[in-house]
């Protein structure tokens, strides 16, 4: 089983040749829920969108969250809950309804997204958000505040104590620095707290080890006592016609 929604990297890297990538830091505003409302999804929908590799940006919100979010140079909160870090000019899905595109002009960053049929992100694009490098945004993904910081890099860095999931490129030996295509993970042993659920308030947290992610949910706000529930997904290394794909325990 996948750590995340099926990954789906679907086309060349559209014209574009260099190696710049777009890093978009999620971090969750502690204590705030969106309008005090209750979840739409249940616990486990929660707990496999949540806690899975799959950015926030990359959820079917993506499309309109910067549109309804602020960005007014607010200082982003200090733990992050995980991110993602894609190769400029290559058309992906990470379990996404729409193929996506990520572009630089200056200090903004576009993400355009095309048809669902159309993987090769070659026709007529459907929707284009921007961002300006180095920004926060807030705004509400599944009933949660959610702050994200975009910004471009040169060269990838994983960031420690993290599970993480990397697409590459070339021959499959698990060296994915040196052709990475994109890498979505999620911090370790930080607590997603104060999600509210029809069956009330829920936290999340994530570990792993070098075989399994272990995701453990919680029947309160703070992570504490035994978890209610508990999933343990194995860290997968597939080779592809195209793409290769490694889960790594970076702890």
């Amino acid at each position: 089983m996948r750590l995340s929604s099926i990954l789906l990297l679907l086309s060349a890297f559209v014209g574009i040749i260099n190696s710049q990538y777009i890093l978009v830091e999620e971090f969750k505003l502690q204590g705030t829920s969106c309008s005090g409302s209750q979840s739409s999804f249940d616990s486990q929908s929660l707990l496999d969108s949540l806690i899975s590799l799959k950015s926030f940006w990359g959820s079917s919100h993506s499309s309109s969250f910067l549109k309804a979010s602020q960005s007014s140079g607010e200082v982003c909160p200090s733990t992050s809950i995980g991110g993602s870090i894609v190769r400029e000019g290559v058309c992906f899905q990470n379990g996404e309804p729409l193929p996506s595109v990520y572009s630089v002009s200056g200090d903004t960053i576009v993400r355009t997204f095309y048809n669902d049929t159309d993987i090769n992100c070659e026709g007529k694009p459907v929707d284009t958000v921007t961002a300006i490098n180095g920004n926060c945004y807030s705004g509400c993904v599944l009933d949660l505040v959610i702050t994200l910081k975009l910004s471009t890099v040169a060269t990838p860095v994983v960031p420690t104590n993290t599970a993480f999931e990397a697409v590459y490129t070339g021959e499959c030996n698990g060296n994915f620095k040196n052709s990475l295509v994109s890498i979505f993970y999620r911090t370790l042993n930080t607590c997603i707290d104060n999600i509210i659920t029809p069956q009330g308030l829920i936290s999340l947290e994530v570990s792993c080890n070098s075989t399994l992610a272990t995701e453990n949910m919680f029947g309160n706000n703070d992570c504490g006592g035994s978890p209610i529930y508990t999933s343990h997904q194995p860290l997968i290394n597939q080779c592809g016609d195209k793409f290769n794909v490694i889960d790594i325990c970076n702890n």
